[in-house]
């Protein structure tokens, strides 16, 4: 799986489009960073790991807006085991595979 996809291509393009002028160090490890467009919205899934924290952001939009609107506000996970309970719970294998696998 790549890690970036849709209009992520790296650590820089999350940054400026949730919190833009922000300098938000790249985190130890990236699972998935997605913003896909459509029609006339947009929607970005982000899933990252630093130190033995665990991160989840999301973000959707119309066309009269950014990602910016929705803010840097990540969900955090304390422990791996609350990250995975989690995964399980939303029933997301494809990043349970690459979580549990590092």
């Amino acid at each position: 799986m790549t890690v970036y996809q849709g209009k992520f291509t790296c650590w820089n393009d999350v940054v400026r489009e949730f919190s833009p002028g922000s300098d938000i160090k790249e985190p130890s490890q990236v699972y998935l960073a997605v913003y896909d467009l459509g029609n006339y919205e947009g929607y970005a899934e982000v899933i990252w790991r630093q130190g033995r924290k665990y991160y989840l952001l999301e973000g959707s939009h119309c066309s009269c807006y950014g990602l910016e609107e929705t803010g840097w506000d990540p969900e955090e996970f304390k422990t791996k085991k609350l990250f995975i309970e989690y995964l399980k719970k939303c029933k997301r294998n494809d990043i349970l595979e690459l979580v549990d696998a590092k």
